[in-house]
């Protein structure tokens, strides 16, 4: 063995890594700096080690964030069942509320929730009724006549029970029938009632006027009892003085074509005087109705007023044509009536003096033309 060969024997064994075979330190600690940076880089070492507790805590915040998902999917699901049933119960109050159910009637030309305060009355009994916070609907309707009578009564009945069997929800119910009669229309049935009230009248068996007075906040179904209701001004004839009382029922009746009038004081009582003229369309077969009605009215309003009169005076004005093609404003119809005439009549029935006006009247004077 050769000295060489013992002395490498000999070396201890970090002796023969490369750095340490010298045995000099400064080599030593060289490459003991150089191996730590080598083995760091190759393996580096986790910046926070990993204890039992800490991965005990990293599973329990899974588990609660796994339990708060769950719980987040279940709010979603009952949130969307709950958006279902909404949307259903919206379609179904939708098929079956007052305005649906009412609009399938053939009858039935309008329907509405009132949203604005409405009157009832006549020109002497004046109500007002408000909506605010409430449900009311207004039911117009056709008038019903034939030669066996009228079915407006029935068809009112009719409606509010299927109405209240489909639980549609009101708190009053507003029918309206108005009939119309050429150019004009008229209030036939007009009344109001609310959900307990409309049991009696769905279960009357004999369904009549009679049924309704005694049920409803109102009712009038003589045809024309009503004449304020939707659309028109109540009037209070209480901050009114003689004169204007007057010149309203005179516009009210007469409106435009009223091209004169005076209302004067004498010692006797109010002197009314008004001229009218009879318009452009008009003919000898209706013109003469036509004036009959207006001036009955007036009158009968006359008498609600309750005044003192000493002549009331309407003349009717139209262009006339002579023979021989010539025309001229003539007077076609001269009517004057008295006090004692004016507190007679009964505006309840005026149909009956409206076709009397003739022998009523202190003067009645008509053109040979209209006779």
């Amino acid at each position: 063995m050769t000295e060489q060969n013992k002395n490498t024997e000999n070396k201890k064994w970090y002796r023969r890594i490369p750095g340490f075979r010298s045995g000099k330190k400064w080599k030593m600690i060289t490459a003991s700096i150089v191996y730590l940076i080598l083995f760091f880089s190759i393996f580096p070492a986790d910046e926070e080690d990993t204890t039992e507790e800490q991965v005990q805590e990293e599973v329990a915040v899974a588990e609660e964030e796994s339990v708060e998902e769950e719980e987040q999917k279940k709010a979603e699901q009952a949130k969307a069942e709950e958006e279902a049933e909404d949307q259903r119960k919206t379609e179904e109050e939708a098929e079956n509320n007052v305005i649906t159910i009412a609009e399938d009637k053939g009858y039935v030309y309008n329907v509405e929730l009132i949203e604005e305060d409405y009157t009832f009355g006549t020109d002497e009994d004046i109500q007002v009724f408000s909506p605010e916070g409430e449900e009311h609907y207004r039911i117009e309707m056709e008038h019903d006549s034939s030669f066996f009578g009228s079915d407006n009564l029935s068809r009112i009945q009719e409606l509010t029970e299927e109405i209240n069997e489909e639980n549609a929800d009101y708190d009053y119910l507003v029918f309206e029938i108005v009939r119309s009669d050429g150019d004009e229309d008229e209030r036939w049935v007009y009344t109001r009632f609310n959900n307990e009230q409309s049991e009696q009248i769905v279960n009357a068996e004999d369904i009549n006027g009679e049924v309704f007075e005694n049920n409803t906040d109102f009712f009038a179904g003589n045809g024309g009892d009503a004449n304020i209701g939707f659309g028109e001004e109540a009037v209070n004839y209480d901050d009114m003085s003689a004169e204007e009382m007057i010149e309203y029922a005179i516009e009210s009746n007469f409106g435009d074509n009223a091209i004169e009038s005076n209302v004067s004081e004498t010692e006797s009582g109010l002197q009314v005087e008004t001229v009218i003229a009879l318009g452009s369309s008009w003919s000898e077969g209706t013109a003469v109705t036509r004036m009959d009605n207006s001036i009955a009215s007036f009158i009968g309003d006359l008498h609600n007023f309750d005044l003192n009169y000493n002549l009331v005076s309407v003349t009717y004005n139209a262009l006339m044509v002579d023979e021989a093609g010539n025309e001229e404003d003539s007077d076609i119809l001269i009517s004057e009536f008295d006090d004692a005439t004016i507190k007679e009549i009964n505006p309840d029935n005026q149909y009956v003096y409206e076709q009397n006006l003739d022998s009523l009247a202190t003067t009645w004077w008509l053109h040979p033309a209209f006779r």
